[in-house]
């Protein structure tokens, strides 16, 4: 798979983003992205990222703003899953630092 995705960032300058494979994530925890949970997984999708409901060993990231150690983190340590808060994860998808 290979898009390329134009997109407006808060200096209002366009970044030009290519995606090559999917990345499979996990969201846990409280989001602080504008909108609903739902809203933030539209964008990403946008980009061909994979949002799945449970840590598997394919998972590629686990987002989350929470430092409480949940099931899904637990698991995500266990498994060296990198933890990533939301902030970061949207700075590297924008600047296709994640493939």
């Amino acid at each position: 798979m290979n898009k390329k995705f134009f997109i407006l960032n808060k200096a209002n300058i366009f970044i030009k983003n290519e995606i090559k494979m999917a990345t499979k994530v996990v969201i846990t925890g409280s989001l602080i992205y504008p909108g609903k949970r739902d809203d933030f997984i539209k964008h990403i999708k946008k980009y061909g990222v994979e949002v799945s409901a449970n840590v598997a060993k394919d998972t590629n990231y686990l987002i989350t703003n929470e430092t409480v150690l949940t099931t899904k983190y637990q698991k995500a340590h266990r498994l060296s899953i990198p933890i990533i808060s939301e902030l970061r994860f949207l700075l590297r998808l924008h600047n296709g630092i994640i493939k």
